[in-house]
């Protein structure tokens, strides 16, 4: 299931999706969200950052994982302008590519490359990372 989080501290205001399907055969429909607006964990602004939670707090309904990955966009957008968003795929020497799957529809969204690891020492997977810079307008 497709989440956003932040990376756990109060300053840097980096934002996480993850959760992309690992493989084809995988049923890509999100599920539905009921809205929650529980905060245990607050920055300056009274806002959650705590890396636990899924930021996204609005109602959804059951949608295909790239229709949820516009809307976790936008809300994000809305919600917390500025900053980066980070998403973080992985691809395995035998097994499964995210990174074949995932990574047009991440350029199309305005997600750039910045980082790949050819060996990730908690998986041994290749790991590319992505960020989206959101500027406030």
């Amino acid at each position: 299931m497709l989440k956003i989080s932040f990376h756990g501290g109060k300053c840097c205001g980096i934002r996480h999706i993850y959760g992309f399907t690992y493989f084809t055969t995988q049923n890509s429909l999100e599920p539905e969200l009921l809205a929650n607006d529980k905060f245990e964990w607050s920055d300056r602004y009274g806002h959650d950052v705590s890396s636990a939670n899924n930021v996204f707090h609005k109602a959804a309904p059951a949608e295909s994982l790239y229709e949820r990955l516009d809307r976790y966009i936008k809300f994000l957008r809305w919600y917390r302008p500025g900053g980066v968003v980070e998403v973080c795929l992985a691809k395995s020497k035998n097994y499964f590519d995210q990174i074949a799957m995932h990574e047009a529809e991440l350029f199309k969204h305005g997600f750039h490359l910045v980082t790949e690891l050819p060996y990730n020492s908690n998986s041994k997977n290749v790991i590319r990372i992505y960020h989206l810079v959101m500027t406030v307008e």
